[in-house]
C-alpha cells in the first residue's frame, strides 16, 4: 500500500513538473540523502544493535541512555548543516552547485536533514522493541499519505515546484511530530515495568561500533547522489530528471529487502548475544532467498513493461529512459538477491573489513561515474550504479564467509540463483531484443514469476516461515 501511494505521488509530480523543474526537485531530495547520513554519524547502526542487547540483558539505563545521546547529537548536528547552508548559500550557488533552480530547491529541503535524521532513529528503536505496528503506521501510512496530500494541493492550486517543497517539508515535520509522540508514549510505560536505572550513556560502545560503518551509509547516499552530482555537473538537470524519473519504479525492487531489514538486525543481534552462530547462518541464507524469489517478479516487469514505465506512464520526454529503467532495475536487484550481508557483517563487529570494502565500493561508483558519464551521460550513471553494486556486494559476501560463522550459500540457493538467472535472461530478452504485444507481455509475466514461485516453494520452506500463507485461497496451491 505504502509502495503504491508513493509511486502514484511520483508519477504525478513527473507529469505535471517540467523535466527541468523535476530535475531539480530531484537533485535537492538526494543531496539531502546525503547529508542525513552524514549527520546520523552511523550510530543508528549501533542503537539497531544495543538497543536489543541491552534490552535483553535487563540494562534499561544504558538502553535509554544510548538513545538519548544519539538522539541529541543528531538533531544537534542536522541544525548545523541547515544553518551552514543557509549562511553560505552564495557561495554553494555557482561554485559547487550551477543551477540556481537546484539551489532554491535545496534551500527549502534541507530542513529535512534533521528531520528524516530523527524519523529514522525512531524507526530504528521501535523496531528493537518489534513495534512494527507504529512503524508501519508511521513509514507506510502517515509518511506516504501527507506527501500525496501535498502534490494533490499542488495540482489543484496550479503551483510551482516551491510550493512542492514546502508542501514535503512540511510533511516530514509533522510526521515527525505524530512519530515522536508515539515513542514517547512507549518508552515512558517501558520505564515503569523496569527497575528504576540510573541513566547511563555508553558512548564509546556506540561510537566504536557506529563511527566506522559511517563509511556504509556514505556508500550507498553516494550511489544515490554522486550520479545526480555529475549529471548536473557535467550536463543539466534535464539529465537528472532522465535518470530519476525512472528511479522510483527500478527501486520498487528494494521494497521486499527494506520491509525485511527493519526488524532483521535486532532479531539476529539477539541470536548473536545468545551465540547461536547456526541459527544466524540459517536465517540469513532463508532470508536471501525468500528476497530474491519475492523480489523477482518486479524485475521482471520492469524489464518486460519499460515503454509502458516511462514513454506511456511518463510522457514523450521520458522515452529514452527506458533503458536506464532496466539497468537501474537490475543494479537494484543484485544488491537485494544477496541479502542482508552488511548488516550481518555489522552484527559480527568486522568494523575494519566494512570500512575497507565501503571505501572500495566509494572509489569504484565514482570512478565509474565520472568515466562513463561524460561519455554517455544517463545511461553511463546508471551502469555505474549497477556495477558498484555489484562489486560492494561481492565483497561483503568474501567477508561473510572468510571472518565469520556464517556458512557459504548451500545447494538450496544456487538453485535458486539459477532460477532467477533463467527468468532474467527471459525478460530481458522479450522487453529489449522482441516486439511483443502488451497482452502477450502480460501473460509472459505471469508465467515466468508462478513459475519461479512455483520452482522454489520447496527451498523456502513457506509453512515454517510464513505459516498463514498455507490458508490463503490460491497461493496455497503455490507453496504447498
Amino acid at each position: 500500500m505504502s509502495s503504491f501511494i508513493g509511486y502514484v505521488t511520483q508519477i504525478l509530480i513527473i507529469r505535471y513538473l517540467a523535466k527541468s523543474d523535476y530535475g531539480a526537485f530531484a537533485y535537492a531530495l538526494s543531496m539531502v540523502a546525503v547529508l542525513q547520513a552524514a549527520v546520523q554519524l552511523g550510530l543508528d547502526r549501533g542503537l539497531s544493535r544495543y538497543v536489543p542487547i541491552f534490552d535483553e540483558n535487563k540494562d534499561t539505563g544504558s538502553m535509554l541512555g544510548a538513545m538519548t545521546f544519539v538522539g541529541a547529537l543528531t538533531a544537534a548536528l542536522g541544525v548545523l548543516v541547515v544553518v551552514g547552508f543557509w549562511m553560505g548559500r552564495s557561495f554553494i550557488s555557482g561554485t559547487l552547485i550551477e543551477d540556481p533552480a537546484a539551489v532554491a530547491m535545496l534551500a527549502i529541503l534541507i530542513v529535512l536533514v534533521p528531520v528524516d535524521a530523527l524519523d529514522n532513529l525512531m524507526v530504528t528503536v521501535l523496531a528493537a522493541f518489534r513495534k512494527t505496528g507504529a512503524i508501519f503506521l508511521r513509514r507506510h501510512v502517515v509518511a506516504p499519505l501527507l506527501k500525496l496530500i501535498a502534490v494533490v494541493l499542488l495540482i489543484q492550486t496550479s503551483s510551482t515546484v516551491e510550493f512542492l517543497a514546502v508542501g514535503y517539508t512540511l510533511a516530514g515535520v509533522l510526521g515527525l511530530l505524530i512519530f515522536g509522540s508515539v515513542l514517547f508514549r512507549y518508552l515512558a510505560g517501558r520505564r515503569q515495568e523496569h527497575p528504576r536505572q540510573g541513566m547511563k550513556f555508553p558512548i564509546r560502545d556506540l561510537a566504536t561500533f557506529s563511527l566506522p560503518l559511517l563509511s556504509t551509509d556514505l556508500v550507498f547516499m553516494a550511489i544515490n547522489a554522486s550520479d545526480a552530482a555529475l549529471l548536473e555537473w557535467f550536463g543539466s538537470v534535464s539529465d537528472v530528471a532522465a535518470l530519476r524519473a525512472v528511479q522510483p519504479t527500478a527501486k520498487l525492487t528494494q521494497l521486499v529487502l527494506t520491509s525485511f531489514g527493519i526488524l532483521y538486525i535486532p532479531f539476529v543481534a539477539r541470536l548473536y548475544a545468545r551465540g547461536n552462530h547456526a541459527d544466524v547462518s540459517r536465517r540469513y541464507w532463508q532470508t536471501a532467498n525468500w528476497i530474491m524469489i519475492l523480489t523477482l517478479p518486479v524485475l521482471v516487469m520492469c524489464l518486460l513493461f519499460n515503454q509502458e514505465f516511462t514513454t506511456r506512464l511518463l510522457g514523450e520526454d521520458y522515452a529514452d529512459s527506458a533503458i536506464l529503467l532496466g539497468v537501474l532495475a537490475g543494479g537494484y536487484y543484485i544488491n537485494a538477491m544477496f541479502g542482508f550481508n552488511g548488516m550481518t557483517l555489522n552484527v559480527y563487529r568486522k568494523i575494519g573489513f566494512l570500512v575497507g570494502i565501503n571505501g572500495i565500493a566509494l572509489a569504484t561508483n565514482i570512478g565509474l561515474n565520472i568515466i562513463l558519464i561524460p561519455l554517455y551521460g544517463p545511461l553511463g550513471a546508471a551502469v555505474g550504479t549497477a556495477g558498484t553494486f555489484l562489486v560492494h556486494n561481492l565483497a561483503k559476501q568474501y567477508g561473510l564467509a572468510r571472518k565469520t560463522e556464517v556458512t557459504l550459500a548451500g545447494s538450496d540457493t544456487w538453485r535458486v540463483y539459477a532460477i532467477v538467472a533463467v527468468v532474467s535472461a527471459i525478460a530481458v530478452y522479450a522487453g529489449y531484443g522482441l516486439s511483443l504485444s502488451f497482452s502477450v507481455r502480460v501473460v509472459l509475466f505471469v508465467v515466468l514469476s508462478l513459475s519461479a514461485v512455483a520452482a522454489s516453494r520447496n527451498i523456502l520452506n513457506v509453512e515454517d516461515t510464513f505459516p498463514g500463507l498455507g490458508r490463503l485461497p490460491l497461493i496455497k496451491y503455490l507453496v504447498k
